[in-house]
């Protein structure tokens, strides 16, 4: 995706201000190198991505905090979402999790339990 003969426009872009958009960039990658050797702002978003994938987004409160992990898993199935929020609430104050943010967590658990369960006929 990136030629050797572009590394210099890499590095440029990899220079750019952190709030700078992918058209931003093209802009100043155009005002730099010219027309014949300037990347679009589509190029760029695909290299972009591809060298530095990162997540969308800061972690939830979730994340890192054992905590409220055992909080969620023992209680994630057996209650509802709001019911569980509502608990982690009480619970842990400023520290507790959106509803949103559990239900991204139990999607989680729920694909990495139901992936390492064997397969199995149906029950009869």
């Amino acid at each position: 995706m990136v030629e050797d003969d572009d590394a210099d426009v890499l590095a440029f872009l990899e220079g750019q201000p952190p709030n700078a958009t992918f058209s931003d960039m093209a802009t100043a990658c155009l005002d730099h190198f010219g027309p014949d050797r300037a990347w679009s702002a589509d190029r760029i978003a695909r290299v972009w991505h591809c060298r530095f994938p990162r997540t969308l987004g800061p972690k939830s409160k979730i994340h890192g905090n054992p905590a409220v992990k055992a909080f969620l898993d023992d209680r994630l199935g057996r209650f509802s979402l709001n019911q569980i929020a509502r608990a982690c609430r009480r619970h842990f104050g400023d520290k507790a999790p959106s509803v949103t943010s559990i239900h991204k967590y139990w999607v989680e658990r729920r694909r990495a339990i139901t992936s390492t369960l064997p397969a199995s006929d149906p029950p009869d």
